[in-house]
């Protein structure tokens, strides 16, 4: 961290310099302050310099003098800034440090202790927007952008290009250089419609958008891509270079903001958010006003970058800082913070560095805190781990030092908006059209399921996806530590475990919840994962009358999902023989659906089982679907047993011809539907169960 210098004297002597090394820098007559004035007036202690978050702050102490900045007596006054004037009796004080150098030889006087040091100053930018055009300036649908350089690209009659909102998002993290050769974009309010040069600059900002979030979307052009990097290489550039500075200022004027509050009265929490975003907005452009500034290197800012700046400081105020605007990304998938400055996101299942960074440390704390009191988890020194979703929906994950010792990480997981159906999993390529079908016909025959798959391999994707197929008429009760299933049912409990409060009672687990839940009359149940001792409780159900139950589990292969079933159903504390355990598990589930992610960042289905039952102590499963390995990386290609499953024959019948040909084409499948719809449906789980008990061939080879 640099060194702050405090600098002080009186008129007409040798100035003098202290570094503030401490937290706290003491004033006054004693040999034990760092700083010790004479004179009347002048107390033992008189004020205080603190340093809280790499900011400043000065305390009267209750000398008999007082403490007086830029000419206005103050009690608690801050953050200070190189043009601040701090008066104490005859003395006068400025702060300092490496990355102000022009501080060092600014000369003090009395006579300028007495005014505000913003006055009579040079105004050097031009008047910004008020905080409600500000507020417009990120929501419109459409902002407008020009350029300082005539002839640059073609522009409309009006001179003005329209770009759309997601782009406009683009723009404002440009950082924008000062040389004559360098285009400045300049952002104001517009409302007109796009123009017809707007999609020539429309993708430059894109790029300059995907290098800021760490590389470029996949589906771009390369010649495209080339021109870009050419135009835009020297504001990239700029950016990259001005990045610590805009932290810092970001820092200095968040904790001006915050004062500038506290002296109102005022409390971030108080309030709806669009009041709050404009008060601090309005707050924000008074500091940086060259009337009232008192930051000279932020009132000589562009004012595209005092909109950036305002953006940035009303995001870490009210919002989620920097990554904000990562969570406004559709494209993202997952954001991973490792502390204040190291950002990395997962965009089409690879992972990018991100060139943006938290102001500090307790900038980062005070984001994770906000996310804690939202969702009403406790977060402290006590429980420094925390999992919880995210107003959206998002499944977030924080863990607080000393646990992490490179400071507070969050990682945030986003769940896709655009696979919301089977069909929209078959144009992802996670699943051929084939396997979809299969899977519809799983759900509505009220089969019991387990996904199962690694860490971000699509599980909770594809439950969702699974439970959109059930039947409207159905109740359905889901039980999840962090609720992250998200489906449009009508009838649908969604249940949410509970931590434990300050004195370590009220917790509330998955198994508490299950257990109430067989009171609520449910048709199917759904648990988001099953972790612990709640798999028995998830057997006994499925095994007694709740047919078309789901949930998920970490593993490596429908079998290793099996075994680790069994080992979390131990963990209950009931001393169970193995194979009672076994010949429950294998009349619960009748299908396992394993999910994998491949090396290119995909997630796909990569097998599908069927389990059949026991047979001589282990478990009866065949293999329905299994994806090709030889074409993994093109559309989904699976190869399929034989053998007719028992689940199918169960329901429908014997087959006298291949059962795959039975979800073909929509139309077969919706005929064996039909046929279908005459069984009872609880009839027809019956029938799977009892023909689990029966001897049926081995599997055949996919």
């Amino acid at each position: 961290m640099t060194d702050i210098v405090v600098i002080w004297g009186r008129e007409g002597e040798p100035k003098q310099q202290t570094v503030l090394t401490d937290s706290a820098l003491r004033i006054g007559r004693s040999h034990h302050c760092a700083i010790q004035l004479r004179g009347w007036g002048i107390a033992k202690e008189h004020a205080v310099i603190l340093q809280i978050d790499r900011q400043q702050y000065i305390r009267d102490l209750g000398g008999l003098g007082g403490v007086r900045v830029n000419g206005e007596r103050i009690r608690d006054f801050g953050p200070l800034s190189p043009s601040d004037r701090v008066q104490i009796g005859s003395y006068l004080l400025q702060i300092s440090g490496p990355s102000n150098p022009k501080a060092l030889d600014v000369g003090v006087s009395a006579a300028d202790a007495q005014g505000n040091s913003g006055a009579g100053q040079e105004n050097t930018s031009s008047e910004l927007v008020f905080p409600s055009a500000y507020r417009e300036s990120f929501t419109e649908p459409s902002i407008k952008v020009d350029f300082d350089h005539a002839g640059e690209r073609p522009l409309d009659e009006a001179g003005v290009i329209q770009i759309k909102n997601d782009e406009a998002r683009s723009a404002q993290v440009l950082a924008l250089s000062d040389d004559a050769d360098t285009p400045a974009f300049r952002l104001a309010i517009a409302s007109s419609s796009m123009a017809a040069s707007a999609d020539a600059m429309a993708s430059s900002i894109r790029a300059a958008d995907d290098a800021l979030l760490g590389g470029p979307k996949e589906g771009q052009a390369s010649g495209e891509q080339a021109s870009i990097e050419e135009a835009h290489d020297c504001q990239l550039q700029a950016q990259y270079e001005l990045s610590a500075n805009f932290a810092e200022h970001v820092s200095w004027l968040r904790a001006a903001a915050f004062a500038e509050l506290d002296r109102q009265g005022s409390r971030v929490g108080d309030g709806r958010k669009a009041r709050l975003e404009d008060e601090l907005a309005l707050i924000c452009l008074r500091l940086l006003s060259s009337e009232h500034g008192r930051n000279q290197a932020l009132v000589e800012l562009a004012d595209p970058e005092k909109r950036a700046l305002i953006k940035a400081t009303v995001d870490e105020c009210l919002g989620l800082g920097p990554i904000q605007r990562l969570m406004n990304d559709p494209s993202i998938s997952e954001i991973m913070v490792n502390g204040p400055s190291a950002i990395y996101i997962e965009r089409d299942g690879c992972l990018h560095r991100a060139r943006l960074h938290f102001s500090s440390e307790q900038s980062l704390r005070h984001v994770a805190e906000r996310i804690a009191a939202r969702a009403g988890r406790r977060l402290d020194l006590a429980m420094p781990t925390m999992d919880a979703r995210l107003p959206d929906g998002s499944r977030v994950n924080i863990v607080l030092p000393p646990l992490a010792i490179r400071g507070t990480h969050i990682t945030i997981r986003k769940f896709s908006r655009n696979l919301r159906s089977l069909s929209d999993l078959v144009q992802s390529g996670a699943a051929s059209p084939m396997l979809a079908r299969f899977l519809r016909w799983a759900v509505i025959n009220r089969l019991n399921i387990l996904v199962a798959g690694g860490t971000g391999s699509g599980k909770t994707t594809l439950l969702n996806v699974l439970a959109r197929e059930i039947n409207p008429d159905h109740r359905v009760i889901t039980i999840e530590d962090a609720a992250e299933l998200q489906f449009d049912h009508p009838h649908c409990v969604s249940l949410e475990t509970r931590m434990a409060g300050h004195e370590g009672a009220g917790s509330v687990s998955i198994r508490d919840l299950l257990r109430n839940a067989l009171r609520m009359r449910p048709d199917r149940i759904m648990i988001g994962e099953c972790r612990g001792g709640e798999a028995l409780d998830l057997l006994q159900a499925s095994n007694t009358g709740h047919g078309g139950s789901m949930s998920t589990i970490h593993a490596n292969s429908p079998r290793d999902a099996l075994g680790r079933l069994e080992v979390l159903t131990m963990l209950a504390g009931l001393d169970l023989p193995v194979d009672a355990i076994r010949s429950q598990i294998a009349s619960a589930f009748h299908i396992v659906i394993q999910t994998n992610r491949l090396s290119d960042g995909s997630r796909r289905i990569s097998s599908v089982c069927e389990v059949s039952g026991l047979e001589a102590g282990r478990y009866r499963m065949q293999t329905l679907f299994s994806l090709n390995s030889d074409k993994v990386f093109d559309s989904p290609v699976y190869q399929t047993c034989v053998s007719t499953p028992t689940c199918l024959e169960a329901i429908i019948g014997p087959l006298h011809s291949p059962w795959i040909e039975l979800f073909q084409t929509e139309s077969s499948t919706s005929e064996h539907q039909l046929r279908r719809a005459t069984n009872p449906p609880q009839d027809a789980v019956s029938r799977v169960k009892q023909a689990h008990t029966m001897p049926t061939n081995p599997r055949l080879a996919a």
